[in-house]
């Protein structure tokens, strides 16, 4: 079993969970896989359009949710796979997706309403996101880290919190 690793982290707004995408997208290394969870209009795109920015996708890319394509493809510093399952029934088979695969890169790998995929195709060490409205424009965001470099990356997260 894989070290587990919790934080609870709160943003103010859209912008200030975007800086927590870049922030951690600037620290995330090949085959890291995010579990982002959590309710329609909750940030988990916002959050993902930040990422993008500290993976350095170019920032003319417009990130926008898959909901339809199910996966968007970003070149940058690190490639970006940006999944959404909303629309998908579960529990979701992550073979037949092809995410499977995607795993087992160089990639980034994001996947928004991952709580629709089965759990046990997840990796061993990945990191879930669960994000709940708190007010008007807040959120708050539960940070579980699977394994240790996710106990490293959310101890930075831990930086990043205190600054705010």
């Amino acid at each position: 079993m894989s070290t587990k690793t919790e934080i609870i982290i709160e943003t103010a707004s859209e912008l200030d969970t975007g800086a927590l995408g870049q922030f951690i997208g600037g620290y995330l290394k090949k085959g890291a896989v995010l579990r982002l969870e959590g309710t329609l209009g909750c940030g988990k795109t916002c959050f993902v359009r930040g990422l993008a920015l500290g993976l350095d996708v170019d920032p003319a890319y417009d990130i926008v949710s898959p909901s339809y394509t199910l996966v968007n493809l970003y070149p940058g510093r690190l490639q970006l796979v940006h999944a959404d399952l909303y629309r998908l029934q579960s529990p979701v088979d992550a073979e037949a997706l092809g995410l499977l695969e995607w795993f087992d890169t160089n990639a980034v790998v994001a996947v928004e309403w991952a709580e629709k995929l089965n759990p046990a195709d997840w990796p061993a060490e990945s990191m879930v996101m669960r994000w709940e409205m708190n007010g008007k424009n807040r959120r708050r965001i539960k940070l579980i880290g699977y394994g240790l470099a996710w106990r490293d990356l959310i101890k930075i997260a831990d930086r990043w919190r205190n600054k705010q």
